[in-house]
């Protein structure tokens, strides 16, 4: 929304809730079109995308992993209510991620596969304010209290969905509360896309350097020879009423942001995350998560014992060990050692890390490139600090603007 968005309170806005607004249902609202049910051997690597219940993260869609099928024997026009581009948001129905509203985020285009389902608002309805309506914990209690508890793995039909209670204002307010929320996810969009710039940066810039421009004289190092690997174990439910900071895999899919919960809340160990540090994911390497800690973290700081925490031995060495680490060849080592039954539960040990070789021309070099881009990794800190805020505050004010406790000007 453009311009700037007045936020009211007090009773003027509790009479015109009571006045204006009105009690629905989300089948009232918007069209729930369960996916397709492609053939599993339909699939592969070519043709076209196809979102599955294991790419809707919360907020997104994740279009690193997708699969693929070839359509062209389909009817044309067959498959046309199946697909969804950028802004379409669908929700997982079966799995893991059941009750999960991933938004499209990206200028692609893609189809749904059975157990996922596309949310259309119906005319007159802002299709970004449902959306948020479906996007707070409500919806997520909503959906854990009408599972299916008959089936052998647990599901939610497009019926159960659709009876999910919705507070409607008028369209204008509507549009009026969408932008402000809007706003915020833009903002936050753009630092996550800026953060993924400079990465992409420092990556063109370390392949220069040590991969297409390295000499077969050049000393070789194992990973170990660079880094050490830190093993410090927390029991946070020991301590019950402290708060603390918690690296954990889905935290890093969900933009790398540490969630804050109390010690009562932690019922495993986990491991200390010390400053300048790097956290290297034992799970899957084929597709890394690597996450490098700033030199000011929060007190009480820990991770998932899924994460392996790491720490340059020189200062100095920070940035080129971060980027060493995200590199194609250090990653396919990583993937080569990993062991386990399927390439989803394959896990690497952190002693095969440390044994990784890898050639340098000289701690000095490395030095240099590390001097470089240091910035950049202090940038991205910087940014997700502040996409931290951003998302606290999109998180504190969607249930009040949903129920109608704040009012916006419209």
């Amino acid at each position: 929304m453009s311009g700037q968005t007045e936020i009211m309170w007090g009773e003027v806005a509790e009479i015109a809730s009571a006045n204006e607004w009105k009690d629905t249902l989300l089948d009232e609202v918007a069209d729930i079109i369960p996916g397709f049910a492609f053939k599993s051997q339909e699939f592969g690597s070519r043709g076209e995308v196809v979102i599955k219940i294991k790419d809707i993260n919360q907020g997104f869609v994740d279009f690193n992993n997708t699969d693929r099928v070839v359509t062209l024997n389909y009817a044309k026009g067959k498959l046309d209510k199946y697909r969804i581009s950028f802004g379409d948001y669908v929700v997982a129905m079966t799995g893991a991620t059941i009750g999960k509203v991933g938004r499209v985020k990206l200028n692609k285009t893609a189809l749904i596969n059975q157990r996922v389902a596309k949310i259309k608002s119906k005319p007159g309805i802002s299709n970004d304010f449902v959306y948020y309506c479906l996007s707070g914990e409500d919806f997520q209690l909503f959906i854990q209290n009408n599972i299916d508890s008959n089936s052998a793995q647990e599901n939610i039909s497009g019926g159960s969905i659709g009876r999910y209670p919705i507070l409607l204002p008028p369209l204008a307010e509507q549009r009026a509360i969408a932008g402000v929320l809007c706003s915020l996810d833009d903002k936050i969009d753009l630092l996550h896309r800026q953060n993924a710039t400079l990465e992409a940066l420092a990556e063109t810039l370390f392949r220069q350097w040590f991969v297409e421009e390295a000499k077969d004289e050049w000393e070789e190092r194992k990973v170990g020879d660079i880094a050490t690997h830190l093993k410090v174990g927390i029991n946070p439910v020991a301590n019950p009423t402290v708060m603390y900071h918690q690296y954990s895999l889905p935290a890093y899919d969900n933009g790398q942001v540490p969630t804050r919960e109390l010690g009562l809340e932690i019922l495993s160990n986990k491991y200390e995350v010390s400053p300048n540090t790097i956290l290297i994911s034992k799970l899957n390497p084929r597709f890394p998560r690597i996450w490098a800690i700033g030199n000011s973290i929060e007190d009480n700081s820990v991770c998932s014992t899924e994460f392996q925490v790491f720490k340059p031995k020189k200062q100095s060495l920070y940035a080129y060990f971060y980027f060493l680490i995200k590199s194609e060849d250090v990653v396919g080592e990583m993937t080569m050692a990993a062991s386990g039954t399927s390439g989803s539960h394959q896990r690497i040990r952190p002693e095969d890390i440390l044994n990784i070789k890898v050639r340098i021309p000289s701690i000095e070099k490395a030095e240099e490139f590390s001097s470089i881009t240091q910035g950049f990794i202090d940038k991205a800190d910087k940014d997700r600090r502040v996409i931290q805020t951003l998302s606290t505050l999109r998180d504190t004010l969607l249930p009040k603007l949903m129920s109608g406790e704040v009012r916006v000007a419209y």
